[in-house]
């Protein structure tokens, strides 16, 4: 009952429930790759049905991530960290984010013909301004690393890490024009990194 206990928890929060849909689609993308290779193109292309509809799903339900991210920003305003160096680094985060979620949601409509224009250019704005987000939270994170005593803490820190880097690396994969990333390299990157994460939530769970 504890491993159930644990897992409604997760699923609960809108966090949770997005790594786990994050965990499947990478995987789905793993496994897509291996069955086409295999030859088995029937189960790749129900595999990418199910890749296909977990990213579109995810994509919508970020389409409240402007609203939080504005109260997330007024709130840093008013009641930010008093170390110049956090406070400016977070409020570059925000900022960064007040310009990603726009851009993805543009991006979305304009592939579901809503808006007109090619998505090609605010897709990669939007994984730029995440990009800058995470490259931020790996300085913020390793000057955490480096202040505190605490080894619980600088494990915790470590396995948040692995998973900020494999968001990196998406990041550009998706921030450029021709990426050197292939297909499943990116299913393995999210796989791994989403795997980290999920772990640390569980934990703390």
């Amino acid at each position: 009952m504890d491993v159930v206990h644990r897992s409604n928890l997760i699923l609960y929060k809108t966090w949770g429930l997005d790594s786990v849909l994050r965990l499947i689609g990478y995987f789905a993308k793993i496994a897509f790759w291996s069955l086409r290779n295999a030859g088995n193109r029937r189960d790749a292309r129900k595999v990418k049905v199910i890749e296909s509809a977990i990213s579109e799903y995810r994509v919508v339900t970020r389409f409240t991530g402007l609203p939080d991210t504005i109260e997330a920003l007024y709130s840093h305003l008013s009641n930010g960290s008093k170390d110049s160096v956090v406070y400016n680094a977070e409020l570059a985060q925000h900022l960064s984010m007040v310009l990603y979620y726009p851009l993805e949601h543009i991006s979305w409509f304009r592939d579901n013909k809503i808006l007109k224009g090619s998505s090609d250019r605010t897709w990669r704005w939007s994984s730029q301004a995440w990009a800058v987000w995470v490259i931020l939270e790996i300085f913020l994170q390793k000057r955490k690393y480096e202040q505190t005593e605490s080894e619980q803490e600088k494990r915790n820190i470590r396995i948040y890490l692995v998973k900020c880097f494999s968001d990196l690396l998406l990041a550009y994969h998706w921030s450029v024009k021709k990426s050197p990333f292939s297909d499943v390299t990116v299913g393995w990157i999210g796989f791994i990194g989403t795997c980290f994460s999920l772990y640390q939530k569980w934990k703390s769970t």
